[in-house]
């Protein structure tokens, strides 16, 4: 990983607020379409177009794969070090954390390429090293391991 700059850290603090919907002067970086994309949970998320892009605008909150398959939780630190299988917990076991972040899913769950809603999938490191790009980012300073819901191209 990189270490990066005071620049480096301007651009971070513009990326939030991207995806809060501010715009920088006449030009729109992005767009908020009017649509909006719901997992099996009913939970609703608000698709946002940055460049040629299409994200989700909040973090994941299903507690099921896009098959119905519920998702794992309750699980002890002990135990969600030792599964071999899909489970999510949220920030700090606290509830109210999950709106603001989401759930948090092991790596297994997210390599099951049925995480996301139907018709999304978990964006690249060549979709986030596009997105950086597009808001400028230089690519010396671009960053790989990431995960966010996109929609499949």
């Amino acid at each position: 990983m990189l270490k990066r700059s005071s620049v480096m850290k301007k651009n971070h603090t513009r990326l939030l607020l991207l995806f809060l919907g501010c715009m920088f002067g006449s030009t729109a970086l992005f767009s908020q379409d009017i649509s909006t994309v719901y997992d099996l949970d009913s939970n609703n998320y608000t698709v946002i177009k940055i460049g040629k892009q299409s994200w989700l605008k909040e973090n994941l909150r299903t507690t099921q794969y896009n098959d119905t398959t519920p998702i794992a939780t309750g699980l002890t630190d002990s135990e969600w070090k030792q599964t071999k299988k899909g489970a999510y917990a949220v920030y700090d076991n606290n509830p109210l954390h999950e709106k603001t972040y989401g759930k948090l899913y092991n790596g297994y769950a997210v390599r099951t390429g049925k995480l996301c809603p139907k018709g999304w999938r978990i964006a690249t490191d060549k979709d986030w090293n596009e997105l950086e790009q597009f808001l400028g980012l230089p690519k010396a300073e671009l960053e790989i391991g990431r995960a966010s819901c996109r929609e499949r191209v």
